[in-house]
């Protein structure tokens, strides 16, 4: 199906915001997940250190889940953003 070139347009952009609200959750999940490290380190009861290998865990877990959203929403804005190039460089040729 050929997209028209404003919904080509709008798909793009609704991709890279998209993309740009998964890069910020992965920026806040890596904070979190820094912020756990240095709680790790410091803890000395058995009960905190169980605590914080289970949000790592859990962080890491998120983050991973964030790398894969981030990579699908980074190809599909990638092929819509082709799919509207190709559509304005038809357009041009007409």
């Amino acid at each position: 199906m050929e997209l028209s070139k404003r919904s080509a347009k709008k798909l793009a952009e609704a991709y890279r915001l998209q993309l740009g609200e998964v890069k910020t959750k992965l920026e806040q999940t890596k904070r979190e997940l820094d912020d756990a490290y240095v709680c790790f380190n410091g803890a000395t009861d058995p009960g905190l250190i169980d605590e914080t290998i289970y949000r790592i865990n859990a962080l890491d877990a998120r983050y991973s889940r964030l790398i894969g959203d981030a990579r699908e929403k980074s190809a599909a804005f990638r092929a819509a953003e082709t799919a509207s190039r190709r559509r304005r460089r038809t357009e041009e040729r007409i």
